[in-house]
């Protein structure tokens, strides 16, 4: 029969791996999309990915007016545009970069007070 402590530090050996894993699969945002600045310097912009949530706003709109919408907007600090419709987002905590085909997301600069992560 095992002991208690050996069975305990299997448990901990087996959260810890797990931990290890989910922290090896986070990159930081900046190697994973492609991204340019836009409307005048005020935003940066990636093409093919997604901040999921947090949205206050449908506005529809090009692609190429959404970083300039949410500029418009005190509220917004980051956007999403997909399928001819502008996503504007209020983020209080980490945004999420994930991939989505075809949409554009980005993130107001000035306003850029969280930190971005993409995971894999």
């Amino acid at each position: 029969m095992s002991k208690p402590s050996s069975k305990l530090s299997a448990a901990i050996g087996k959260l810890l791996l797990s931990l290890l894993f989910l922290v090896s699969t986070m990159v930081d945002f900046t190697e994973a999309f492609d991204w340019q600045p836009g409307s005048n310097g005020q935003v940066m912009w990636a093409m093919n990915c997604d901040f999921y949530g947090n949205d206050f706003d449908h506005v529809t709109s090009i692609g190429d007016a959404c970083g300039d919408l949410c500029v418009a907007n005190e509220q917004c600090t980051h956007f999403t545009w997909a399928n001819g419709i502008c996503n504007l987002k209020a983020f209080i905590n980490d945004a999420i970069a994930t991939d989505l085909n075809g949409a554009v997301c980005g993130w107001v600069d000035h306003r850029g007070a969280v930190q971005l992560k993409l995971f894999i």
